[in-house]
């Protein structure tokens, strides 16, 4: 008798599972599950399985197909030793030393893979797949032109590509499906692109796609961004979202179905590969589901909260006759029973949702003023918009608006305690309690809760009058004995919904009236190595425009010049007395140049400055000393202005411990910002070394720049983030404005230099070790908006829904 054995199929191991999954998707594991759910399967059932997700589909045989190189040929060469081992050890002969797209070629002819492409392209698309590969081995693409896409719903496609020459933008052709849907020109400025010549940054584009039937219906949606003149293909296929609603309900779906397989259990394979699956497909739509800024009311209308079952037991609303209350409302207050009260005005709306929102918050206990975002409705229409979207409290930006207004609660007892409104304040009644809270707890007697919970009407006779917040403000200043000029600026600076007043710190501050001997010592700090030319700009207009040049010595911080004008100019600034020079040998570490200068002076006053700034405005170090001298300040910065004209910085803005992104880069000085806020002084997570003022104690305490772990990048953040540590604010100032050519000293050398990357790279890193703890990373910018594209321009969607990120 004949007996015939069939072989028994080899098992994948965890490290097996991991390079299965890096060669067929292009990316390592994005969670232990993934490695958990494919380990045990045979080689074909495991590939059969990854051939179905779509970022095989997208990231692999949609590029292939295009003529693009797959997503595996990105990965770090480090993994692909442990690949090569895997490919091995089920049969598959791949060169040591070979690159990514051989060893593909190699893993595509192992039997197992085949036989499970195919089951899953069919044989015809299999074939195509395989041939593609072996085409751009034998023709390797053309290298890729510098670009991103940025934002891809089928509602908004947003990005940047350098253009064909300098000022020649591209044209483009966006298609979906291999639908054409659109022609554009990349033609916006974008001066927020490290690395770009002046003569290149008109390279942005930003469109909305009208939204047509097929994409409801068809899935995966396939972007395409061709050249409009030659047709070439500029960026490799990606998939894209249905815009905001529908992405949004996919991912409550997800999330829903993550629930249910969670609750079942994932013991099975099948369960396992679900889930592994949904989680991966949760994570690209966290961000699809958010809102262009444009789209606010659709925003509103689809991610209102739902409903808690619990009842509200910590607030109690009381209704206003009007648009504010025109007595201080004692009584009233006497007799709620519950700690907090809502005062709420004649048509403003707060739903359920959103009183509960408020109520939990309440139930900490975290603050006894508690305040939330509000926008405007129309009572015809029913739309919402103008959405005042707060952050954590800012003293100096309530100081210039109401910007808390009547959307909060507030402590029952420090109500009474306070003596309730005061009606002389008239429409300010809401700001002038605020101020009064204040006062008597600080600024953490303030809690945000970041989502719009409280909708206003558009009638306009809600809003507080200017007069009004001029006269409360003025009171403030009186009973905290600071001394300030309130203004109201001329109509025409004013926005529609954020009337604002303007605060001149150095006007009427005692400095002014005191005798030279009583003023506090400035010492300006500039670090150069040659470059004669930045060097006598700068000094030449700090001599224009200091008002107190007695009061102030300028060191300049040699780091080994060598050209014979560097020191010429030296000699003649020290003869005159124009400055002190320091000499500091080595390689360029700004922070120990910086703490060297500071080391060396009793100043009671810092000012570190780049050689490649200089002053525009006279008396700007008045503006200075008068910020400097409250105690509840640490670190000034102004306007920073490019060359021509466009800002440079108008705050920091933080989505992560080391990812700055500068508000406003690029665009126009006349532009005021969301809710007008690059006029305002407001209080911001950082700001760009190029000026920084200071107390010296305020340094001191520090313990001076990161010399260490930051010599060259990220020891401006660093500090600011120690200097708030201390319980300071970092400010910006519009009062007084700076040109800064910005990276003219050093150029690009942490973009070129092999030993600058690593060096960047290195401090990258020990940023996010040192401040990864830091939660919220910035309590300034708005929780409302997401975190990803530019500041100021998507809402999150989640965080509206869940309070939460």
């Amino acid at each position: 008798m004949a007996y015939f054995w069939k072989k028994q199929e080899t098992r994948l191991s965890p490290e097996d599972a991991e390079g299965l999954l890096i060669s067929v998707l292009g990316r390592e594991p994005v969670h232990s599950g993934e490695v958990e759910m494919l380990t045990g399967q045979t080689l074909e059932a495991a590939a059969r399985r990854l051939f179905r997700w779509q970022g095989f589909q997208i990231n692999q045989y949609q590029r292939v197909l295009y003529g693009q190189l797959p997503q595996t040929c990105d990965l770090d060469p480090a993994l692909l030793p442990g690949c090569s081992n895997f490919l091995t050890r089920h049969g598959g002969k791949h060169t040591p030393g070979g690159n990514w797209l051989a060893y593909l070629i190699a893993f595509y002819k192992v039997r197992a893979v085949k036989k499970a492409l195919t089951k899953i392209l069919s044989p015809k698309g299999a074939k195509s797949f395989t041939r593609g590969l072996h085409a751009l081995a034998k023709s390797p693409p053309e290298p890729s032109i510098p670009g991103e896409v940025e934002i891809r719903q089928t509602g908004q496609i947003a990005g940047w590509i350098l253009p064909e020459a300098p000022n020649v933008p591209r044209n483009l052709k966006i298609l979906v499906n291999d639908r054409l849907r659109a022609t554009a020109t990349a033609n916006l400025l974008r001066r927020d692109i490290t690395g770009v010549p002046d003569t290149m940054t008109n390279c942005g584009f930003d469109l909305a796609l009208k939204a047509i039937p097929e994409d409801l219906t068809e899935k995966p949606l396939v972007l395409i961004i061709r050249d409009g003149n030659t047709d070439k293909l500029l960026f490799a296929p990606m998939e894209i979202q249905p815009s905001g609603i529908n992405a949004l309900s996919d991912l409550k779906d997800i999330r829903h179905q993550i629930k249910e397989v969670q609750a079942f259990g994932t013991s099975s394979v099948a369960q396992a590969d679900k889930l592994g699956h949904l989680l991966v497909r949760e994570k690209s739509l966290v961000s699809l589901s958010n809102y262009p800024l444009c789209d606010y009311d659709v925003f509103v209308k689809n991610t209102e909260p739902s409903t808690p079952s619990q009842p509200i037991t910590q607030i109690t609303v009381i209704e206003l006759d009007g648009p504010y209350p025109t007595k201080d409302m004692i009584a009233e207050a006497d007799a709620a029973d519950r700690p907090y009260l809502l005062f709420l005005p004649q048509n403003d709306r707060v739903s359920d949702a959103s009183l509960a929102r408020l109520d939990i918050a309440a139930k900490t206990g975290a603050a006894p003023l508690i305040y939330s975002d509000h926008d405007y409705y129309d009572q015809e229409t029913d739309n919402y918009s103008c959405p005042h979207l707060k952050a954590g409290f800012d003293y100096d930006l309530m100081l210039q608006t109401a910007y808390i207004g009547p959307s909060f609660i507030i402590d029952r007892v420090l109500f009474l305690e306070l003596g309730g409104f005061a009606p002389t304040a008239q429409s300010a009644v809401f700001h002038d309690l605020a101020l009064r809270a204040y006062e008597r707890l600080g600024k953490n007697g303030f809690q945000h809760v970041g989502t719009c919970l409280w909708h206003r009407n558009t009638t306009g006779d809600q809003e507080v009058q200017l007069a009004d917040l001029q006269r409360t403000t003025a009171a403030h200043f009186g009973r905290m004995q600071l001394q300030a000029t309130v203004e109201i600026p001329s109509p025409e600076k004013q926005a529609t919904f954020a009337p604002h007043l303007k605060i001149n710190w150095a006007a009427q501050h005692p400095l002014q009236q005191s005798t030279p001997d009583q003023q506090p010592r400035m010492a300006i700090i500039i670090p150069t190595r040659d470059r004669t030319d930045l060097l006598r700009a700068c000094v030449t207009s700090l001599e224009h425009t200091l008002a107190l040049r007695d009061k102030t010595e300028i060191l300049i911080i040699d780091n080994d010049s060598i050209e014979e004008e560097t020191h010429t100019l030296f000699a003649e600034y020290e003869k005159a007395g124009t400055a002190r020079v320091i000499s500091y040998k080595g390689d360029f570490n700004w922070s120990a140049q910086n703490n060297l200068a500071a080391s060396q002076t009793d100043a009671e006053l810092l000012v570190f400055l780049n050689n490649d700034a200089t002053a525009n405005d006279y008396g700007w170090d008045l503006t200075v000393r008068a910020l400097l001298d409250r105690s509840d300040i640490g670190l000034v910065g102004p306007r920073l202005l490019f060359e021509d004209g466009t800002l440079q910085q108008g705050g920091l803005i933080f989505y992560d411990t080391a990812d700055g992104r500068i508000e406003g880069l690029g665009e126009p000085a006349s532009f005021h910002g969301y809710l007008d806020r690059r006029d305002r002084d407001h209080a911001c997570a950082a700001l760009i070394g190029a000026f920084m003022a200071m107390r010296h104690d305020t340094f001191t305490a520090a313990k001076g720049f990161n010399a260490d772990d930051l010599s060259v990048t990220y020891n401006d953040y660093d500090m600011c983030f120690r200097i708030r540590e201390q319980g300071l604010t970092c400010l910006y100032t519009p009062q007084f404005s700076f040109t800064h050519l910005g990276w003219e000293t050093r150029g690009n050398e942490d973009l070129v230099a092999p030993d600058q990357i690593k060096r960047a790279k290195r401090e990258y890193d020990n940023m996010k070790t040192i401040w990864g703890h830091l939660d919220p990373i910035d309590p300034y910018y708005p929780p409302a908006f997401a975190r990803n594209g530019r500041p100021f321009s998507r809402l999150d969607s989640l965080f509206r829904l869940e309070g939460q990120r």
